[in-house]
């Protein structure tokens, strides 16, 4: 079952130590690179877990994510954003922008974000993959969307996960990139795409 309220996350080991679960059962965490990750244990497990790369454009990473919502409803208990130190800038539109779509489609997803220096695909990757196979391994659904990734960030979590069974790698194609700076719905249907990777490649 998707979207039941109590899992928390705290970003610091200190909010951890002096923060109870509101949900009655013992915490568990994992701590990757500076972060820690904090879940619930039983019953909240295999939730859905929704992965996005920031880079130049908002709109791509926005549409995307009313894309995935509309066409696939795929409506994530969790998100992560990963972004490199120049886009850093656009997080917090970036989070209000996720928030309001996900509660749109009756969802109040956790959302952390996560800041890779420019052009580091082999950091990024690390993170990404750990992450991965942290939910991965508490039977989580893990969906990677790369549409507004820069290519460096896209090649690392690409590579980095390769060995690893990703339910759903997305990106939405749009024909041109013209007026395309607009919310989802104000672009005709038939100019996008909604393409799931990994999908195709469990199809052959």
């Amino acid at each position: 079952m998707h979207n039941m309220m109590g899992h928390i996350q705290y970003e610091t080991l200190e909010n951890l130590a002096t923060s109870t679960n509101k949900t009655g059962h013992s915490p568990e965490f994992t701590l990757i690179g500076s972060k820690c990750y904090f879940y619930p244990t039983e019953p909240w497990i295999g939730l859905r877990a929704y992965i996005t790369l920031l880079g130049r454009s908002v709109w791509g990473l926005l549409n995307a994510h009313n894309a995935v919502l509309r066409e696939n409803q795929y409506l994530p208990d969790m998100i992560w954003i990963f972004t490199e130190e120049t886009f850093r800038k656009n997080v917090g539109t970036i989070k209000e922008g996720m928030m309001i779509l996900s509660k749109e489609y009756g969802c109040e997803p956790t959302i952390t974000t996560e800041t890779v220096p420019d052009g580091d695909f082999m950091g990024a990757g690390k993170k990404i993959s750990a992450l991965v196979r942290d939910l991965k391994a508490r039977d989580h659904e893990v969906a990677l969307d790369i549409t507004s990734g820069r290519k460096a960030l896209v090649a690392g979590a690409l590579l980095s996960t390769a060995g690893i069974d990703l339910d759903h790698v997305y990106y939405l194609l749009i024909d041109t990139l013209r007026d395309a700076a607009m919310p989802y719905p104000m672009i005709p249907f038939h100019r996008q795409r909604l393409m799931d990777f990994a999908e195709a490649g469990r199809e052959g």
